[in-house]
């Protein structure tokens, strides 16, 4: 739901979403399904014996969405970032770079950029953990502010490889959301190294 002049020309699923347009004179209501991501992962643990690891994730977006109907962004991106962090099992921290190649759609000329994210987390209890974020990007279309946004989240192991989470974020820009909130709940039979979020 959103002011019907108002149009989506990036959401990477990590960070801010960017919008150009206005205050529409009324609203709109879309659903749908929208883009999907790929994603391909490997991972260097205890490097060098330690708690330090390096992760490199290669992603892409298939745009599924209809853009349209502001439910997608309307082309194919591609991605790839490294992340150095450190697991001391009971807290971590890391940074992330990724490298982002944006397609053109119909509708906007985007551009390519970077991205950058660091953030920790600690286990509360043998179940619970607790962590922050802060992410940025370069904006999607030349002359647009750059999103920043910080966040945290809570989680809770419930058994047999399920975890609930929790997150809220604030955006720290004009190209971030304002407030955002989501519960997510995942399966994941390795808990193993990294970022547990």
């Amino acid at each position: 739901t959103g002011p019907a002049d108002v149009a989506v020309i990036d959401e990477d699923g990590g960070g801010g979403t960017g919008t150009v347009g206005g205050a529409g004179s009324h609203k709109l209501n879309r659903q749908g399904m929208g883009d999907s991501y790929l994603a391909a992962k490997y991972s260097f643990s205890h490097l060098r014996g330690g708690p330090a690891y390096f992760d490199v994730q290669g992603k892409v977006r298939l745009p599924t969405g209809d853009d349209k109907a502001g439910l997608g962004v309307g082309a194919t991106d591609y991605s790839i970032d490294g992340e150095l962090g450190a697991d001391w099992r009971t807290r971590g921290v890391y940074v992330d770079v990724a490298r982002r190649f944006l397609g053109d759609s119909s509708r906007f000329i985007r551009q390519d950029g970077w991205a950058y994210s660091t953030g920790g987390w600690a286990m509360f209890d043998r179940k619970t953990e607790l962590g922050a974020w802060y992410y940025t990007r370069d904006p999607s279309v030349a002359g647009l502010e750059r999103p920043r946004e910080i966040g945290a989240y809570i989680s809770r192991r419930l058994g047999n490889g399920w975890k609930a989470e929790v997150s809220l974020s604030e955006g720290l820009s004009n190209a971030s959301p304002d407030h955002g909130a989501a519960f997510t709940l995942s399966y994941q039979p390795n808990w193993g190294h990294g970022r547990r979020r």
